[in-house]
């Protein structure tokens, strides 16, 4: 939900539990009421409202500051998801964190059925095991790493500033100089959609290697061409970042 649809929400509540308490077609809650008890609630309620006020339009309104992680910095899956929900409410970037979360979900459904597959097909240990293994740990590093960069592009994207590039014409400043600020951010954002595409490839193959894992008969083992082609994709993501 937009943070100024909240800001709205809080702050109509707000006014209406303080027409509802102090009304005195209502509750009509006085500090001079004759009653210990009334006199207390109004002025903790009041508290209370005068909390929710000033601290919840706070927190509200702040501008939250992203982390910015390092490409050697390893993450989970869990922490990539966090990374990419505080751009999803963008208006320019939001549609593409949102198909970078649902890649992530799809991501880890995919390797962990291949792991299950590996893990049938082949003693653990044994080279074979260990040829597979190290192809889809590679891969799930690399494209959570990619992640990581996306997410760090995403937080050089001011969306305020797009805005006002993409109707550079309306104001006096040099058109040369915001159109090359403008092609700036949509160079960006280029790389970012590639990054997401690659990615897309590289789940594909994934998911090809688990299907060929998944030979009932178990004669048939994928050779090392499909390897090859994981191998050469985990490359082309590290372009990406």
């Amino acid at each position: 939900m937009n943070r100024y649809i909240k800001v709205f929400l809080l702050n109509f509540t707000i006014v209406i539990v303080s027409i509802v308490c102090y009304s005195p077609g209502f509750m009509n809650l006085r500090p001079s009421d004759e009653s210990i008890f009334r006199a207390g609630m109004s002025i903790m309620i009041f508290l209370g409202i005068l909390f929710a006020l000033t601290y919840g339009n706070y927190e509200l309104l702040k501008t939250k500051k992203i982390p910015k992680i390092a490409k050697t910095e390893s993450i989970n899956i869990q922490q990539a998801e966090n990374l990419l929900k505080n751009f999803s409410t963008g208006r320019y970037v939001g549609t593409t964190a949102k198909t970078a979360e649902d890649q992530l979900k799809r991501m880890q459904k995919s390797f962990r059925r291949t792991d299950e597959l590996i893990n049938e097909r082949f003693e653990r240990g044994s080279l074979s095991w260990e040829k597979y293994n190290s192809v889809l740990e590679l891969a799930q590093d690399t494209m959570l790493q990619n992640i990581v960069s996306m997410s760090n592009r995403m937080q050089m994207f001011d969306e305020a500033e797009y805005r006002r590039l993409k109707n550079y014409k309306q104001d006096v400043l040099p058109d040369d100089i915001q159109e090359q600020q403008l092609s700036l951010y949509e160079k960006n954002m280029e790389t970012i959609q590639n990054g997401l595409a690659v990615n897309e490839k590289l789940l594909l193959k994934m998911d090809t290697l688990s299907l060929e894992l998944s030979d009932i008969k178990g004669e048939y083992k994928p050779g090392d061409a499909l390897l090859e082609e994981i191998e050469r994709l985990t490359n082309e993501v590290k372009l990406y970042q």
